[in-house]
């Protein structure tokens, strides 16, 4: 699986590649992201939560920032040559309002 650019990177949850002939492993891969929340998001959210129902402006920022993680490890195994990651995972923390959002897998190529 020959690829050109780290938007190609496939990216597995599982820690195996069904269907796959051969999988050589490359390395670990990270990426952190840190990040305060706008102060009225988070006031317009608490407001919402009063009456219940979808927070839209938080799933919207939540979705941006789990993309902007892919994408950083993405580019940690290509440029390491892998074109898969496997096993990945995504912890996110909230403290006083400032998030950790925190990724990891397994780089591999795939043959």
């Amino acid at each position: 699986m020959n690829i050109t650019s780290a938007s190609q990177v496939k990216i597995f949850t599982t820690g195996v590649v069904q269907g796959a002939k051969s999988v050589e492993y490359v390395n670990f891969v990270s990426s952190s992201l840190v990040v305060s929340r706008n102060m009225f998001s988070t006031m317009g959210s608490g407001f919402k939560s009063i009456i219940g129902g979808r927070l839209e402006g938080q799933i919207k920022l939540m979705e941006n920032y789990r993309s902007q993680l892919l994408g950083e490890i993405r580019n940690k195994a290509f440029q390491q040559g892998a074109n898969a990651v496997v096993g990945l995972r995504i912890d996110v923390d909230d403290v006083n309002g400032v998030m950790n959002f925190f990724g990891y897998a397994t780089a591999v190529l795939i043959k």
